[in-house]
């Protein structure tokens, strides 16, 4: 979508960029930083803990587990969706405004993460595009919601992965595998 003369565009851009910077404020422009040896998350910052993450995959798969709800809370609250760059660079991913529904920000926010996603690869980390899961092989496709809740399922601590089903149970919960038919416990 294109920013056009219109005033209420410029609008709604001033506004989504504002919340844009506000959401991946650049973490390290404030510590003086240039290189991208660490990423960091601008929520966390702000809520005065930081966890450093060493590939863009890893930063957008917690941006996306521990803060969708905010970002797609802003984003309404904006009228539109755009990402920054946490590096500071000025990046900022293309703008989402035809809806402003809970359900259309939702649907956006893995194809700003991708875009975003890219932009760190290409200009920051210069990683490779994860095709298919480091983990479990999984091909991915970043433009959707599974495949970012996937990669952040692999990283959170209270679940573990089950091959047999491709699950990603609770580790204090029961699981009745579907590959097996086998009652298991994490261990």
């Amino acid at each position: 979508l294109k920013i056009t003369a219109n005033p209420q565009d410029k609008a709604l851009l001033e506004a989504a960029t504002s919340a844009a910077m506000d959401i991946m404020a650049p973490a390290k422009k404030s510590r003086g930083l240039k290189a991208a040896s660490q990423l960091e998350c601008s929520f966390c910052i702000k809520d005065g803990s930081s966890t450093s993450y060493y590939s863009a995959y890893q930063l957008l798969s917690h941006v996306f587990l521990q803060h969708k709800k905010k970002l797609i809370h802003r984003s309404r609250k904006a009228r539109a969706m755009t990402l920054s760059c946490p590096e500071g660079c000025g990046y900022i991913t293309d703008m989402s405004k035809e809806e402003s529904s809970t359900e259309y920000f939702s649907v956006e926010l893995p194809k700003h993460l991708e875009m975003l996603c890219d932009h760190i690869r290409d200009c920051h980390t210069g990683e490779p595009v994860m095709e298919s899961c480091q983990f479990c092989s999984q091909p991915l496709n970043h433009a959707e919601n599974w495949s970012w809740l996937h990669l952040a399922n692999h990283r959170d601590s209270r679940r573990y992965y089950c091959d047999s089903c491709n699950n990603f149970p609770f580790k204090d919960e029961e699981h009745k595998c579907q590959g097996t038919g086998l009652e298991t416990y994490f261990s």
